[in-house]
């Protein structure tokens, strides 16, 4: 439930992935289980979860045990040229059961992790590196409401961040109203050789004055079982 809340805005990213990721003749796929991969993809990588739900005040209002694996059913995207992606199953967590990721890298040192939500579906940057902390990766906007178009803005962050005791890089992306409202923000932390270590899902708390945002959802890694 929580993925699907949060893909009407980050499926924004498909524009990134064209702008930052099309050079599909020079794309290389890198999914293995080396110590620099972002996204270790060998069918039969485990990755457990702590997955959290919380209200506007903060407090815990569902904790559950959440376990994603790779599959052995595999995509490729016209659009990512050479680029393997596999069944990344998160039944009950954010990817859901039909999402396919892929991790590449360019010839100028950039990492991606891209993302297509289901069979059939467009590739998109979920997570990419950076060579500074704040640089904005990619920005699009949002028609859905054409009386307050709405952009989304995606930054990357080269420090490294401890999360949980992984050494970990982190996206933010951030969704602006007309108003200039930030009306949710996902921040995902990545530690390569590992994966994906936590994401956070803030969202904007409508019944409260000045419309803050508040922690909605957390998904935070436990335990990394590759294959």
């Amino acid at each position: 439930m929580k993925r699907y809340f949060a893909l009407t805005l980050t499926s924004l990213v498909v524009l990134l992935s064209i702008v930052a990721c099309n050079k599909s003749a020079q794309v290389v796929n890198y999914n293995n289980n080396g110590a620099n991969t972002l996204l270790p993809l060998t069918p039969g990588n485990v990755w457990i979860y702590q997955d959290s739900v919380f209200d506007s005040t903060n407090l815990v209002s569902n904790v559950y045990t959440d376990s994603a694996y790779i599959g052995t059913s595999t995509i490729t995207s016209s659009l990512e040229s050479g680029v393997l992606f596999y069944n990344f199953v998160d039944s009950f967590g954010w990817f859901g059961p039909s999402g396919y990721l892929a991790t590449t890298t360019d010839p100028y040192g950039n990492g991606y992790i891209l993302q297509i939500d289901s069979l059939g579906g467009s590739p998109y940057v979920f997570f990419e590196t950076a060579t500074a902390d704040g640089t904005i990766l990619g920005s699009s906007q949002d028609f859905s409401n054409p009386s307050c178009i709405s952009t989304y803005t995606q930054y990357g962050f080269a420090s490294s961040y401890n999360v949980n005791g992984y050494t970990c890089y982190r996206n933010i992306g951030t969704n602006v109203n007309c108003n200039s409202v930030t009306t949710e923000t996902i921040v995902e932390y990545v530690c390569p050789g590992v994966g994906i270590v936590r994401i956070e899902d803030y969202a904007q708390d409508t019944s409260a004055a000045g419309s803050p945002l508040f922690l909605d959802y957390s998904q935070t890694l436990t335990q990394y079982i590759p294959k």
